[in-house]
Parts: C-alpha cells; sequence; structure tokens
C-alpha cells in the first residue's frame, strides 16, 4: 500500500501518470472517492502517460464507458458507474471485459456499484489495482493497493 499527498489538479495528474507504471498485462484499476476528489484527473494521467492527449479524457457519467485506442493499439476502458445501481452493469462490464482482453486497460470509476460476484471474478482473473482518493483539508490522499 502507498499513500501520496496531491496538493492540486496538476500534482494529481502526475500521480496518475506514475500509476501507469502498475500496468500489467490485463489491468483493472478501481478508483474510488467521493464525487470531485479527482478520480478522472487520474486516469488522465495514466492515459497521458500512455498515449500523451490527455485533453481526449472526460468522465463518461452520461454515456458509462468510453474507448479510446492507445497508439499501440490498445484499448483504454473508462467506465464511470456513479449513475448505476450495484449490479446493474455487471454484464456489460463483463462483455467489454472478456471481448477485449489481453490487450485492455480498463479503469472503473465507482467501483462499489458492480456486484461483488462480478469483483471477485475480475480480482481472481485479472491484475486489479485499487485507488482510493479522500479530502484531508486543502489535501487529497490518494492510496494504491495492487
Amino acid at each position: 500500500m502507498i499513500v501520496i499527498e496531491s496538493k492540486n489538479e496538476n500534482d494529481t495528474l502526475k500521480i496518475g501518470v506514475k500509476l501507469a507504471e502498475y500496468i500489467e498485462n490485463k489491468t483493472i484499476f478501481f478508483f474510488h472517492g467521493d464525487l470531485g476528489v479527482g478520480k478522472t484527473v487520474l486516469i488522465r494521467g495514466i492515459y497521458d502517460a500512455l498515449r500523451g492527449n490527455r485533453q481526449e479524457i472526460v468522465s463518461p457519467t452520461f454515456v458509462y464507458v468510453k474507448e479510446h485506442i492507445l497508439k499501440t493499439g490498445v484499448k483504454f476502458f473508462h467506465f464511470d458507474l456513479f449513475r448505476k445501481s450495484k449490479g446493474d452493469f455487471d454484464r456489460e462490464i463483463m462483455s467489454y471485459v472478456d471481448e477485449n482482453e489481453p490487450n485492455s486497460i480498463f479503469c472503473i470509476e465507482w467501483p462499489d456499484m458492480i456486484s461483488d460476484e462480478l469483483k471477485a471474478y475480475l480480482i481472481n482473473k485479472y491484475k486489479c489495482v485499487n485507488v482510493d482518493i479522500k479530502l484531508s483539508g486543502d489535501l487529497r490522499l490518494i492510496t494504491i493497493n495492487d
């Protein structure tokens, strides 16, 4: 477990760039944290490290998933389950994961909306990295567990 402090959005973006170092074949990132704490900024950093054009990453709150293709041909999926109920999007997530492995990266905001059964399946089959963001005064505390 690693805990990193972020003082501003630029720090958070740089931490996202460092998160890209955790990527292996079949990697899924679970991003936990309240609304507006910087989950999408971290995902922009990962994407920036892999492709170099972070402007393409916006929160897919209303469409639930955005697919991006990296220069290497690897698919980069960004899920935002904020407006879903627990388990409602399991079938779709499973479909994306099964159809696109092994050369894909998955970033999932609000993973608590995934059923416990699907989460257990993903943890057993893939490298899963949990990223938790909490506000602490003027700082963001970012905890990384892989």
